[in-house]
């Protein structure tokens, strides 16, 4: 198992170079990476540095893009010094498909932490891109993780340990909320702390830039302590981001003890993190557990005895009634069947049409009314328990 880490200094070079199974950096030219700061003069200089200590540099072009701004950005990334860099990294696959047809002999590192989940998307992503790397995504659990490894046929990485990006748009929505003060802030950047009345107490970090705005989850993604298995399934690159644990102009600072104590499995490895953390998805993707109860049991009970749906409530006096077919009104026992399947047996002695004239009989796809039954919410069906 090896690890990548973002550089942004020379000095960033000499910890990675410094640094065990780290072969590999990443290095972000302003105008091409969601966070990048190096001009293309910087990155190529970073590159240079890299090389001679003995570090493979990986173009980092990993901005989503219209198609004006991609015709524009190609034609950026046609006038660097290629050959300077190992790989590139893209996430839009505009850029993938300029990667494989114009720079053939640089890898391609393809990222779909954002896209792609599932296994016969990220087989069509390889068989078309052919890339030399898969960046996965941290909503997969480990065990989804591991079947990459073995099925996907190409090298996969994953963050180890950084932040998690939750929110993004192209659109700069921090703006307007602030004074475009170029004497005391940089004017591309805005940093934030973005809240709501339902999450007041654990506020997002948020960050605009000239690619947009992005939030981040308050807690950084952390699962260094528990890599054995991914090892053992064939991993092959660990991503650590310290960016944001750096103050000033570097990216890496620490990432030589970082690396040597996940690779001595250190009991105080979760230590050396100053930033909350946590592995929402590592263990368990729970998201889906929640759609069998979201989807109503009522829909399997639209047939001959389902009569009408609640459409209306006015509490102590009247339910308003949707007739979903034609009944007769009297001679029944009824009962309410809720959206979770609970049911409500109710004794129902009169309806009426909406300006309240008695019914005895109800057509089809009309409104009508029945006495309040208390309990009873909005959707639930109204089921005879005699045929009609």
């Amino acid at each position: 198992m090896k690890f990548t880490t973002f550089v942004t200094s020379k000095e960033d070079i000499l910890a990675c170079a410094a640094a065990p199974n780290l072969e590999e950096v990443l290095i972000e030219p302003r105008e091409l990476s969601r966070e990048g700061r190096a001009s293309i003069a910087e990155a190529e200089e970073l590159a240079r540095e890299a090389t001679k200590h003995g570090l493979k540099p990986t173009l980092v072009w990993d901005i989503l893009m219209t198609q004006s701004e991609f015709s524009a950005r190609s034609e950026l990334v046609a006038g660097i010094n290629l050959d300077l860099f190992s790989a590139i990294r893209t996430q839009d696959p505009g850029a993938a498909m300029w990667a494989r047809e114009n720079a053939p002999s640089r890898s391609l590192q393809f990222v779909v932490e954002n896209s792609n989940h599932n296994m016969p998307g990220l087989k069509r992503w390889v068989a078309e891109l052919r890339p030399q790397r898969m960046i996965l995504s941290t909503q997969l659990p480990e065990d989804k993780l591991i079947a990459c490894c073995k099925e996907l046929g190409t090298e996969c990485e994953v963050l180890g340990a950084g932040k998690i990006l939750l929110f993004y748009s192209k659109r700069h929505l921090l703006q307007a909320n602030f004074r475009n003060d170029e004497e005391g802030n940089d004017a591309h950047w805005i940093y934030a702390d973005s809240a709501s009345e339902e999450s007041a107490s654990r506020p997002f970090p948020t960050i605009e830039n000239e690619h947009g705005t992005f939030m981040y989850l308050n807690k950084d993604h952390f699962i260094l302590d528990s890599l054995a298995r991914l090892d053992e399934a064939g991993m092959h690159t660990i991503r650590i981001d310290l960016r944001d644990l750096q103050a000033g102009e570097h990216a890496a600072k620490g990432i030589e003890s970082i690396c040597a104590m996940t690779l001595a499995r250190d009991p105080a490895l979760d230590t050396v993190w100053t930033r909350p953390t946590s592995a929402p998805f590592f263990k368990r993707n729970r998201t889906d557990k929640q759609f069998a109860r979201m989807k109503p049991h009522t829909r399997l009970l639209r047939d001959s005895k389902c009569v009408a749906e609640v459409v209306s409530i006015e509490r102590g006096e009247m339910l308003g009634l949707f007739t979903l077919r034609e009944f007769a009104a009297a001679g029944a026992s009824y009962k309410f069947v809720a959206h979770d399947g609970s049911e409500l047996p109710a004794t129902l002695d009169s309806f009426s049409d909406v300006t309240g004239n008695p019914l005895t009989h109800c057509t089809a796809h009309r409104v009508v009314r029945c006495s309040w039954v208390k309990g009873v919410k909005a959707g639930a069906i109204l089921v005879r328990d005699e045929a009609v």
